[in-house]
């Protein structure tokens, strides 16, 4: 019973481990009014940090918590952060007519 325990215990730990990515690089799509910048500001999102899926979940809510955003989609692969994004309309004027 305590090999068995044990071994899980090992591969729990090393795929935790090796689920996590350094961010190196951050490619932001769908993005009009709103800035990478800001973006990378809200999403507290840093290069050269280690990104696990409770990380990058984290990333997803504080976007969404913004209101800025419809839709948020992340993907880490080879150490590329891609943020594809969907805004809610913006409206310029509205019109009344009596």
């Amino acid at each position: 019973m305590k090999k068995i325990f044990l071994l899980l215990s090992i591969f729990i730990l090393n795929f935790s481990v090796t689920c996590a990515e350094i961010v190196k690089n951050t490619i932001i799509n769908g993005n009009i009014r709103i800035s990478d910048e800001t973006i990378l500001l809200y999403g507290d999102i840093k290069l050269e940090k280690e990104y696990s899926e409770s990380d990058l979940s984290s990333v997803v809510k504080n976007l969404y918590s913004t209101n800025f955003f419809e839709d948020v989609q992340i993907t880490l692969e080879k150490n590329t952060l891609t943020i594809n994004l969907k805004e809610y309309p913006f409206f310029e004027s509205i019109n009344y007519c009596w």
